[in-house]
This record gives C-alpha cells, sequence and structure tokens, in this order.
C-alpha cells in the first residue's frame, strides 16, 4: 500500500475515468460518489471507507504542491456538514471537483479540462477538413454537431461550477 497521509487527495482508475477522494486518516475518505453510474443524481458527498473507495483497484497520491494537509482535512470535514445544494454534475461537479476544493480552495477537474480541449482540438480538425473540402456535408455537419456539443457542455459545466462556488463563498469560513 502506498503511503498516504491525511489530506492527501488520493485517485483510483476506473477505465474511463479516474474516481478521487480526500484521505482523512483512520482508513477514512471523503468522496462525492456513492451511487451508481446509472444513477449520479443520487450522489452525494460523505465520508467512506477506503476499502470502498479504492475496491480492489491500485490507488495513487495526487501531487499538488504547496498542498496545506491540515488545511485540507478541515475543508473536508467541513464539505462533508455542509454539503453544498449542488447536485453530481459531469462536467462541473465531479468527485475531482470537490476533492480539488478540499486540497486548493478552487473546484476544478483536470479530467474535464483535457477532455474539452480534445473536443476542441476535433472542432479545430474539422474546420480544416471542411476547408479542405468544402463540398463534404458530413464533414460539415459533424464539425458544427462536435463544436455545438463542447459549447453546450461548457455552458453547463460553468453555470453548475459558478453555484458551487457561490455557495463556497458564502458559507465557508473565512472564505473572501
Amino acid at each position: 500500500m502506498q503511503a498516504i497521509e491525511p489530506g492527501n487527495v488520493v485517485r483510483v482508475h476506473r477505465g474511463l475515468y479516474d474516481h478521487y477522494a480526500v484521505y482523512l486518516g483512520e482508513e477514512l475518505v471523503l468522496q462525492l460518489g456513492g451511487a451508481g453510474l446509472k444513477d449520479k443524481a443520487a450522489a452525494s458527498i460523505h465520508y467512506a471507507p477506503f476499502a470502498d473507495f479504492a475496491k480492489q483497484d491500485a490507488f495513487g497520491v495526487v501531487d499538488l504542491p504547496g498542498q496545506d494537509l491540515a488545511a485540507t482535512v478541515e475543508r473536508a470535514i467541513w464539505l462533508c456538514e455542509n454539503p453544498p445544494p449542488v447536485n453530481y454534475h459531469l462536467l462541473a461537479h465531479n468527485c475531482e471537483h470537490v476533492a480539488r476544493w478540499c486540497a486548493t480552495g478552487t473546484a476544478e477537474s483536470h479530467q474535464v479540462r483535457d477532455a474539452l480541449r480534445v473536443n476542441a482540438a476535433f472542432s479545430v480538425g474539422g474546420v480544416f477538413a471542411v476547408a479542405n473540402r468544402p463540398d463534404s456535408l458530413w464533414a460539415l455537419i459533424g464539425t458544427v454537431a462536435l463544436l455545438l456539443l463542447g459549447l453546450i457542455a461548457k455552458w453547463f459545466s460553468d453555470r453548475d461550477a459558478r453555484r458551487f462556488a457561490k455557495y463556497i463563498h458564502e458559507n465557508y469560513p473565512g472564505s473572501a
């Protein structure tokens, strides 16, 4: 077992995505989860045994330079006792957003950021394909659809991310 300390952000690979939590010590984590893949609307921020979080998968500690481990634990406990009125959202309020907010004070997901960058790259590639072959109606339709999907996803994720940030700003002691 890799050495972990209270306050470390830990992750396990689940195939297409990584699942994140904050290790609190004594084999306990704080996570956003608990619902199956088919019922993410029922996911919640809660304490869970480390074994339930990791299952049988290998885990890793996320390197966050300058992270204050004690402050991470404090934010995690506060968040569990004061859950935000924001439901799970794949792009805007997922387990990585929660774990990184506890660790850094900023809710962000590198998985989502990277996925949106890939979407943008494919959209730009589609624009070049259409420019090189303007008679290809399917290339145009695919490019426009991909671009619209990315924009819609970004809009929804920004809205929900703002709701989470607003809740934290208005309720977390010491936030300005």
